[in-house]
């Protein structure tokens, strides 16, 4: 047990700087009611602070590119910021995680904090937290996915085969892969024009964005979505069957017996490259 008790201080002084200046005031008193040898307390107490301090940074810096990486429009649009406000996270945040949920937990924590930059960073932030959440999936939810038919990506606005929907009875349901967002500015136009490196002023547009993992890859898309659309979209959650969702945005479209029939065909052939692209399954 002495040897987990000395591997976890050292992990405590290479993560967390708040521990490592204690550490560094009072070697003995910091060790005092930790169960280890003479050997390992000498081992300690020996530590050189300079030492400890660049191998604590260096892992800072390996934490940060990491998150440079799976945020890059956040960091893009950053600059030198994004390594300051990392290295602050850090600071509340010792314990590194799994790169993708640490630069997940990286952009919760600047969307709460006072980041400054252009006014549509927030957004960026955010999209980014989005995509991460639909490319980095956990097995478990993989798993009670299931699979479905391959596919290149998604597109909502390219011709579409006759639609894989056995009836009105189907229930659709959102999968992990896509997920649905409001922005003050259209992200559709906005975020890849930042990914390849455009800073060019962007005025408020606020828009409803359908983010979605592209089959067979790790690549999210985005589409701007209507609000009728939307609404169709959020009601496909698995619990109710095709027809009531399409009854339901009919009723407050105001839609007669006809108009609703078309909007049924519309909503089932809306629905197809969506399924084939993973992002909804079709429940029984």
């Amino acid at each position: 047990m002495a040897l987990l008790d000395l591997q976890t201080i050292l992990t405590q002084l290479y993560t967390d700087s708040a521990y490592r200046a204690r550490f560094f005031r009072d070697r003995v008193g910091a060790c005092a009611d930790v169960p280890l040898t003479e050997r390992e307390r000498a081992h300690l107490c020996a530590l050189d602070p300079d030492q400890v301090e660049r191998f604590a940074r260096s892992l800072r810096q390996k934490r940060c590119a990491s998150a440079r990486d799976l945020l890059p429009v956040t960091a893009r649009t950053m600059g030198a910021r994004f390594a300051e406000s990392f290295f602050r996270y850090c600071d509340a945040h010792p314990g590194a995680s799994r790169p993708p949920d640490e630069a997940a937990a990286f952009a919760a924590f600047l969307g709460g904090s006072s980041v400054g930059g252009p006014p549509y960073l927030r957004d960026v932030i955010a999209c980014e937290r989005l995509r991460l959440d639909v490319l980095h999936r956990s097995a478990a939810e993989a798993a009670l996915e299931g699979s479905q038919p391959s596919c290149p990506g998604f597109s909502l606005d390219s011709p579409v085969s006759p639609p894989r929907v056995d009836g009105e009875n189907v229930r659709p349901r959102f999968t992990s892969r896509a997920r649905i967002a409001f922005f003050a500015y259209d992200m559709e136009v906005l975020y890849p024009r930042l990914a390849s490196g455009d800073e060019a002023e962007a005025q408020p547009d606020p828009s409803i964005i359908l983010i979605g993992r592209v089959q067979g890859a790790m690549i999210a898309r985005l589409k701007r979505l209507s609000p009728t659309t939307e609404q169709f979209l959020r009601l496909c959650d698995g619990t109710r069957p095709l027809s009531a969702i399409v009854d339901e945005v009919a009723a407050d479209l105001r839609l007669d017996e006809q108009d609703r029939h078309k909007l049924g065909a519309e909503c089932a052939r809306f629905l197809t490259p969506l399924v084939e692209s993973n992002l909804i399954h079709l429940e029984p």
